[in-house]
């Protein structure tokens, strides 16, 4: 549980759960860095790769059932930048998995609806 105070005295309590993050460089030699951002989202998610040395990258999003909904192969490079256009698919939670070469990493996005 968290208290906070603000400078005029109110204070508001909440519960906070805060999960240990993996470090995707870590889990994948090379990479430097690997955001999905905003999360959640309401539409487009914009993911941003950059890695040490030029590899093959593709990606691929999938529904709470392992259902692949899209998928792209990116090339070979350092620097990778796109746009996942979520507003078609209903809220729920959803895998983005990248590869770079033969390794790769899954993160969750969780799509919201307005």
């Amino acid at each position: 549980t968290v208290t906070v105070t603000d400078a005029n005295g109110c204070t508001s309590t909440g519960a906070v759960t805060i999960e240990a993050g993996v470090n995707a460089a870590a889990e994948i030699p090379g990479l430097r860095v690997l955001t999905l951002f905003p999360n959640p989202a309401g539409g487009v998610v914009n993911l941003e790769l950059s890695l040490e040395n030029a590899a093959e990258v593709r990606a691929e999003l999938s529904d709470a059932n392992g259902r692949k909904l899209w998928s792209e192969h990116f090339g070979k490079g350092t620097l990778f930048d796109r746009q996942l256009d979520m507003s078609g698919y209903p809220g729920g939670v959803y895998l983005v998995k990248i590869w770079v070469g033969e390794n790769f990493v899954s993160r969750r996005v969780v799509k919201i609806t307005h």
